[in-house]
């Protein structure tokens, strides 16, 4: 008899344990607390990135253009710099590719 009346001591300790349990309410954060971002807040910045990007593909295009036009500039200053020379008598005047002497 006492092992039956322990067996219901025990049968009520989990019980009790299991109301004590489902009588916590769940516990809720608002909605401003909770972490993360929101879908305004993501578009805000893929906008920015998106500029950002614009800026720099724009600004890389500037740059290549200048670069090229320089080098274009350069190349024609270096061919005009070598056809005076040539006129003038600086550079021997080639005799059909061939540069030997006879």
């Amino acid at each position: 008899m006492k092992m039956k009346n322990q067996m219901v001591a025990v049968d009520a300790k989990e019980q009790n344990t299991d109301v004590a349990v489902n009588e916590q309410p769940m516990k809720t954060l608002p909605r401003r607390q909770q972490g993360g971002f929101t879908t305004s807040d993501f578009i805000f910045w893929m906008i920015v990135a998106a500029l950002a990007f614009i800026v720099v593909l724009g600004s890389y295009n500037m740059l290549m253009g200048m670069y090229r036009s320089n080098t274009t500039v350069t190349d024609v200053t270096q061919i005009k710099a070598a056809t005076d020379d040539w006129k003038a008598g600086d550079i021997p005047r080639s005799n059909n590719g061939n540069n030997h002497q006879r």
